[in-house]
């Protein structure tokens, strides 16, 4: 016997409206059905939080307001969310469920298993859609914290769209305040694994927030290949590859304000464009209407530490040749 045949919910409607047709999925928190709207007369995809913890009424609070948000948000490359809610099944089992456009096609993780390698061209046909999907979620303030080829899908006609937003957000929020971390631990941000709360800084998600301040401050022209944090900067608070087209920013700057952070991203992203500190430069990086500001923040926690480090318009070498 399948596993489906021996899901409860298989053959069965979900308040009233859901028919659950098959099981796609499951995971740690969740399982994925196959549905049709019996309303609207189409299929959806039909997100059902494991019973133990749709008992939780904090989780399943966090849960509903997740997916309000998600819904709120409209992306080529994100999954859209439908509806949301809660009720009893035959069992007696409470049933907290988020509804979503069914995507037909298949896992970024299974496109992977049959065509390993992909060429750098075709692992960036995957990557840049995906990461302006995180870039749009991000914007609305949402942070994905589960990112793995499993919530990436292809589509039958190729495009690239990022699910399971709401509900690993809301999990991750929960089981934070209990020191647990939910989430895949391949995948996992290191600042997360470490206790960290997780937010739109994490290397998944620098790269996407450099674009976004590139375009609104660069003209777009500043495109970074990676942006990462590093653990080894201890003198200097970013640092840049032009020819590599890479970014790195001293974990130091963890907890300092966004627009702190912010206006380093800008200084790094000039340096892509133009070397040294000449007036070419200091045109681009005022551009930034808060970086003078965030030079005097950074210049007084220097000086406030002691640590000998210098602000980043007074660095003669954050700029590597290699």
């Amino acid at each position: 016997m399948s596993s489906a045949r021996r899901d409860p919910l298989v053959g069965g409607i979900v308040d009233g409206r859901y028919r659950v047709v098959e099981r796609l999925a499951r995971g740690g928190m969740s399982t994925v059905y196959l549905a049709v709207d019996e309303r609207l007369d189409r299929q959806v995809a039909l997100k059902v939080m494991h019973p133990h913890l749709a008992e939780d009424p904090v989780l399943v609070g966090r849960f509903e307001q997740e997916a309000k948000t998600t819904a709120r948000l409209s992306h080529p490359h994100v999954v859209a969310v439908l509806d949301q809610g809660h009720t009893e099944a035959e069992d007696g089992d409470v049933l907290a469920y988020l509804v979503m456009e069914h995507v037909p096609g298949r896992t970024l993780r299974t496109v992977i298993r049959d065509r390993a390698p992909l060429s750098p061209r075709e692992a960036l046909r995957f990557l840049r859609p995906l990461v302006d999907g995180l870039a749009a979620a991000h914007g609305a303030g949402l942070v994905h914290r589960d990112v793995k080829p499993e919530n990436v899908l292809v589509r039958d006609d190729g495009r690239v769209t990022v699910a399971d937003f709401g509900l690993s957000r809301a999990a991750t929020a929960h089981t934070m305040a209990g020191q647990a971390v939910v989430g895949t631990p391949a995948y996992l941000a290191p600042e997360h694994i470490a206790g960290a709360p997780a937010d739109a800084r994490s290397d998944d998600a620098l790269l996407a927030w450099a674009g976004r301040l590139s375009a609104a401050h660069l003209g777009g022209r500043a495109r970074p290949v990676s942006v990462t944090w590093s653990a080894r900067q201890r003198r200097r608070w970013g640092s840049c590859t032009p020819a590599r087209g890479t970014i790195r920013l001293s974990t130091q700057l963890r907890g300092m304000p966004d627009w702190v952070v912010a206006a380093v991203l800008v200084h790094e992203l000039a340096h892509l464009l133009e070397s040294g500190h000449g007036p070419a430069f200091r045109r681009l990086v005022d551009r930034y209407p808060r970086y003078a500001e965030a030079m005097a923040f950074l210049e007084g926690v220097t000086f406030a530490e002691g640590r000998g480090r210098t602000a980043p318009d007074r660095w003669a070498e954050d700029e590597d040749a290699g």
